[in-house]
């Protein structure tokens, strides 16, 4: 038996060449389904590969610099403009009729009482402990370190600048004694020529 072999991976100008010729030559609308059957049993499992590595290494790096570019030039300014208008347009009329609809119909003024006394019990037993416990976590997890390192920083650099300032203080001190022994020594000088 004769060895197989290898053949190389066919590049994508070859693959739609083969099969612009294929169609051209077999394929006529009646054989729709023969078409459907050969793509997913020949071209799919040998072009799902090269397609996707040919994505990955060359449409996605360039192909993502210039989405992102046409959807901040384009898209961004043109969909806000028509979102905005559609929420004018569409969704605030209809919202607001719906709004004052469900309240005439599900909050009236007898349930109101009713529904004040569950906000109160929600609130009791959910929304608080949940409130405290997000807010300690936030406090320990983000606030204190970050206050903690602040406080660390600022005492540093106080205690680097006190210690400077008494440095000085000293210096000078030491410049008066100088100056107090020496006045001393000519007082006594001048007392003793007296």
């Amino acid at each position: 038996m004769p060895a197989k072999k290898k053949e190389n991976p066919l590049t994508l100008s070859q693959l739609q060449e083969q099969l612009s010729e294929f169609y051209q030559k077999v394929i006529k609308p009646e054989n729709k389904v023969q078409l459907i059957e050969f793509y997913q049993e020949v071209i799919k499992p040998e072009s799902k590969a090269q397609l996707l590595e040919f994505y990955q290494e060359v449409i996605k790096p360039e192909s993502k610099a210039q989405l992102l570019e046409f959807y901040q030039e384009v898209i961004k300014p043109e969909s806000k403009a028509q979102l905005l208008e559609f929420y004018q347009e569409v969704i605030k009329p209809e919202s607001k009729t719906q709004l004052l609809e469900f309240h005439r119909e599900v909050i009236k003024p007898e349930n109101k009482n009713e529904m004040i006394e569950q906000l109160r019990e929600y609130h009791q037993k959910v929304a608080k402990p949940d409130t405290l416990n997000l807010m300690n976590n936030f406090y320990y997890k983000v606030i204190k370190p970050d206050m903690q390192s602040l406080v660390q920083k600022e005492v540093g650099s106080l205690r680097v600048e006190m210690n400077e300032n008494f440095e000085d203080l000293y210096k000078k001190f030491e410049d008066l004694q100088q100056e107090y022994v020496f006045a001393n020594e000519q007082l006594k000088h001048i007392e003793k020529q007296l």
